[in-house]
């Protein structure tokens, strides 16, 4: 909505999302955006709706994503052989309905992952890059298994995904503009910064279930916050470098068919 009403630089003003919220939901306390813009570009058409009906929308969209995803990886799964014991398999994990009624975007992140996966096995490379690359509207996802590949020497998945992040990059700056992307990368840093400001209520480390969240709720108030950022970057790196020579092994062993170890 503020995209529309050509408040580009204003979208990752926390006030402004306030605003927005406040009109919309008529809840003091603002649940923050922090998705990249060009992400704001697939929301956009949809805002034209009654928020009710965007919702719906969306749902659906999210229930063609998570159908298409069964239906791309059920070649490759190797348990299941029932049809129906596979649907079932697929249609009762927890966090997928989760995702489903808070319409949130990590289905359309699940058939991202899927198509890299698909593409891998076809020795297509280039083109699993690529929508590797097209989930970097999670890129605190995406970002730690493209080192991995890095790592790992596999240059033409590295092609693609580079291909595809420079596409979205642009795609940020046409959206909202160098100020916006400058904004966006501000806010970022604000909230590494200060985790506990009450604008970032919403996302504070000890509620998320990530290592630095871990840390977080362990450590919070025994030891400096600094150090428990160091702390997640040191384990962080360690675990990297453990997967992507871990998976080196794997690529010796059988070739390189990348199966689901």
């Amino acid at each position: 909505l503020l995209l529309r009403e050509g408040r580009r630089g204003g979208i990752y003003d926390p006030r402004g999302q306030a605003r927005v919220q406040q009109s919309l939901f008529n809840r003091p306390e603002v649940l923050l955006g922090i998705h990249p813009p060009f992400e704001l570009a697939l929301f956009a058409p949809i805002t034209k709706l009654a928020f009710s009906k965007a919702y719906a929308v969306w749902g659906a969209i999210n229930v063609g994503l998570w159908v298409l995803f069964v239906n791309l990886i059920r070649p490759y799964a190797p348990t299941a052989k029932v049809p129906l014991r596979y649907l079932l398999v697929c249609f009762m994990f927890l966090p997928a309905w989760v995702a489903l009624l808070h319409g949130q975007t990590s289905l359309l992140l699940l058939v991202s992952w899927a198509l890299t996966f698909v593409f891998t096995k076809r020795r297509q490379e280039f083109w699993a890059g690529v929508f590797l690359g097209l989930g970097l509207f999670k890129f605190q996802v995406v970002l730690p298994f493209a080192l991995i590949c890095l790592l790992r020497g596999r240059l033409k998945l590295m092609g693609g995904f580079v291909a595809a992040a420079s596409l979205l990059g642009m795609l940020s700056i046409a959206v909202v503009g160098v100020p916006g992307v400058r904004a966006y990368v501000d806010l970022l840093l604000a909230i590494t910064r200060n985790p506990i400001n009450p604008p970032y209520w919403s996302i504070s480390p000890v509620n998320m279930p990530t290592l630095r969240g871990f840390l977080s709720a362990l450590l919070a108030g025994r030891v400096p916050s600094g150090s428990i950022h160091v702390a997640a970057a040191l384990i962080s790196i360690l675990l990297l470098a453990f997967m992507a020579w871990r998976w080196r092994q794997e690529d010796r062993a059988d070739g390189g068919s990348s199966d689901l170890m």
